[in-house]
């Protein structure tokens, strides 16, 4: 997604609050100097998450719409964030593999969900602040497995014999290794609904287009 659009149509300040470390940039005033109420985030609420820089555990992002993965929800360049938080590196190249491996880029805005919510976990000027964990897959295993489902499909299609070295007896790291961030359960539950479409043929070590 694009950046979102500014209610002024100027990216001068915009771009001066984005050259900033994230730790520096101001959302918990408002302009007139009252205090910004924060959202109710609850787990598995839907956000819009822009990327402010990419550190050692993932993309430091801020939430710029909340219950919405519609950019027309999102809020004007010139207003502070809704809140912070992090997307991990494997949920980045889960999402960059779905993608067909196209990076995630600084400024980038991704839809996402709300994964952990960690309530006075950092302290900075002497407050503690709430951030987000931000998953860019639904919440449960349900979820997440039926989003799997269209990524296994393209990949065993790219592959040249529509087949993938990954199967019901597969080890956990062999399936993460192909499938970022995807849990053994996930993928099986994937597999197995794919099957009873009549896409995929499973097996011990493999899987196969039907």
């Amino acid at each position: 997604m694009t950046r979102r659009a500014s209610s002024t149509g100027n990216d001068a300040a915009r771009s001066i609050s984005l050259t900033t470390p994230l730790w520096r940039r101001r959302f918990t005033l408002a302009s007139d100097g009252d205090e910004l109420e924060m959202p109710e985030f609850k787990i598995g609420d839907k956000v819009l998450a822009e990327v402010i820089f990419f550190g050692p555990l993932g993309a430091s992002v801020d939430i710029v719409a909340h219950g919405s993965h519609s950019l027309d929800e999102c809020i004007p360049q010139d207003e502070p964030a809704l809140g912070r938080g992090i997307v991990y590196q494997k949920e980045i190249n889960y999402f960059r593999r779905s993608r067909g491996m196209v990076d995630v880029v600084r400024n980038e805005i991704l839809p996402g969900y709300v994964e952990k919510i960690r309530h006075g976990d950092f302290e900075h000027n002497g407050e503690y602040e709430t951030r987000l964990d931000v998953s860019l897959r639904p919440i449960g295993g349900k979820a997440k497995a039926l989003e799997l489902g269209p990524l296994i499909v393209k990949l065993l299609k790219d592959s040249p014999d529509g087949t993938l070295d990954i199967g019901d007896k597969s080890k956990p790291e062999e399936i993460d290794a192909l499938l970022p961030g995807t849990s053994k359960a996930a993928f099986k539950r994937a597999v197995s609904a794919l099957f009873k479409q009549g896409v995929v043929k499973p097996g011990k070590k493999s899987i196969s287009l039907m």
